[in-house]
């Protein structure tokens, strides 16, 4: 029988200040610090420049070396919370369970949610997926590895600056996969057979 443990992953929703990296940074770690307490905090794609076209027209003059302020601010939160925190910074993503997004409210905004939902029932995962605050954004979700439409479903915060808590408990997850082997019926062959193509 699998141990339940559980893991508690914050996502936080925020204000974003467009191509200002302190102050982005300064936003995040004042939202993590009013929220403590939780293993993971997951925050929105670029959180440290923002996302916007104008961010977008600075990469070069917003990209971080790995080890660059955002690191290092966050690292050091991190160690002092005894927690991680998924960032993304110019240059540099980090991703899985965890999926920082920068979704604005156009035509692909409302497909968001669906894809996030079908990604955490086919790989049998938990997913944190955040979003920029503002009427233009919002939406961060937390997602189950299996919906039912009523308890397990998708929980998702509005448009204001917030934290939406997911909890991922270790024993749920093993018996969801025990129970909808998905990835384990995959057809092997085909996909080895996808990899070798250019």
């Amino acid at each position: 029988m699998a141990e339940n443990k559980t893991i508690t992953v914050a996502g936080c929703q925020m204000l974003q200040n467009l191509g200002n990296r302190d102050a982005n940074i300064r936003t995040a770690m004042e939202m993590i610090q009013a929220t403590p307490g939780h293993d993971i905090y997951v925050l929105p794609e670029l959180s440290s420049s923002g996302y916007d076209e104008s961010v977008f027209n600075r990469l070069e003059e917003l990209a971080e070396d790995w080890d660059g302020k955002s690191y290092r601010a966050f690292s050091r939160l991190s160690k002092e919370l005894d927690c991680h925190i998924c960032y993304s910074a110019v240059e540099k993503e980090i991703s899985l369970l965890l999926h920082p997004g920068g979704w604005p409210r156009d035509k692909g905004f409302f497909t968001w949610h669906t894809f996030v939902t079908t990604r955490a029932v086919e790989n049998t995962i938990y997913i944190m997926s955040t979003n920029w605050a503002g009427l233009n954004n919002g939406g961060t979700a937390f997602c189950p590895p299996f919906v039912d439409g009523d308890e397990a479903c998708l929980n998702k915060l509005k448009t204001k600056p917030d934290v939406l808590i997911g909890t991922v408990d270790t024993a749920h997850l093993e018996n969801v996969k025990k129970k909808y082997p998905y990835i384990k019926d995959r057809n092997q062959d085909m996909y080895a057979e996808l990899a070798k193509r250019p």
